[in-house]
């Protein structure tokens, strides 16, 4: 199966896919799918920060009335990628023996080798689409969806229970960014002197 049939697959039909994965041994095929991907991706997005970059900040500084520092330089950005793209491979083991835990709390019944199977063909979605504006974020909703339907079928577990082991810690996360997002504006915004004279 080609990487292209791979991707085609985990995103059209992922029940049969991961029934499929259960089969394969050992994390090497993983690992080269997660690297193919995790380039496109890293390129796709330097090309993408390369012409945005200034805008969002610029953008940001209007909204926080702040003046931000602005990085035009290819050589921060190349090397901002570079670094992402190699801690990425390898905090991808780090992720998945975390996402194992996780998941034997919940009565799974694989080992890690198939976990970490999981983490990566799980976020096929992202790994394709991530680096687009906006679109991105839903990718990430949707391998969500494919992370729910990976561990029904490689750990045996139930569609109610997978979707709850998933759906609770999401909840958590987003209520505590939320609240960091919040006080970090109103951060910004005291430590603006203009805000202040108001």
């Amino acid at each position: 199966m080609t990487i292209i049939d791979r991707i085609r697959m985990v995103l059209v039909e992922p029940a049969k896919f991961f029934n499929y994965a259960k089969k394969e041994k050992g994390i090497t095929r993983a690992f080269w799918y997660l690297a193919s991907l995790s380039l496109f991706t890293s390129v796709a997005g330097l090309i993408v920060a390369y012409f945005t970059s200034s805008w969002v900040q610029l953008y940001m500084s209007r909204m926080i009335n702040i003046p931000l520092p602005l990085f035009d330089s290819k050589i921060f950005l190349i090397i901002v990628a570079v670094l992402s793209y190699v801690l990425g491979l390898g905090l991808s083991f780090v992720g998945a023996g975390i996402l194992h835990a996780w998941i034997l709390l919940w009565g799974g019944k694989s080992n890690y080798t198939k976990t970490y199977q999981l983490s990566v063909y799980s976020s096929t979605a992202y790994m394709v689409l991530g680096w687009l504006p906006v679109i991105g974020l839903l990718a990430r909703i949707y391998d969500l969806y494919l992370l729910i339907i990976g561990t029904t079928k490689v750990h045996d577990l139930s569609l109610n229970r997978s979707i709850w082991m998933y759906l609770i810690p999401v909840v958590f996360f987003t209520i505590i960014c939320i609240i960091a997002m919040i006080m970090g504006f109103f951060a910004l915004r005291l430590a603006n002197p203009t805000y202040l004279s108001i």
